[in-house]
């Protein structure tokens, strides 16, 4: 036997009501970036790594997102909050993306920050 549940008067005015109040300011806390931060106590080696890592996560999350993106403008064609929806998934989409783009950077100059202490090992410079 399947629940049926729906949202009552007082919900609806409730969600209207928080819906029409200001958002409170999101204070983020990046692991990744407070490592990367204290990242020359461990060298670039680990550094990379963690990056790799979070890359191979965004990766996963964008193709998951468009996914979901592309079922919903499928199955709600037409529908009033779809735009509304679409705005949502659209800021992952471009939150992502620009992950992904910040990762190559890093794991180029983390790279290049492993090959300088390579040869600095081996007593050549650059």
């Amino acid at each position: 036997m399947r629940k049926v549940y729906r949202v009552t008067a007082e919900g609806r005015r409730v969600l209207a009501e928080w819906l029409r109040r200001p958002v409170v300011p999101h204070v983020e806390r990046n692991e990744l970036l407070l490592k990367l931060f204290f990242g020359a106590r461990v060298g670039p080696e680990a550094s990379l790594e963690h990056v790799e890592c979070s890359r191979a996560e965004a990766e996963g999350l964008l193709a998951a997102l468009r996914l979901i993106d592309e079922d919903l403008r499928r199955s709600f064609e037409g529908h009033p909050e779809l735009p509304y929806w679409h705005l949502s998934i659209r800021a992952g989409l471009l939150g992502l993306e620009a992950h992904l783009r910040w990762c190559d950077e890093a794991q180029e100059a983390l790279q290049r920050l492993a090959h300088t202490k390579d040869s600095k090992k081996e007593g050549r410079v650059g």
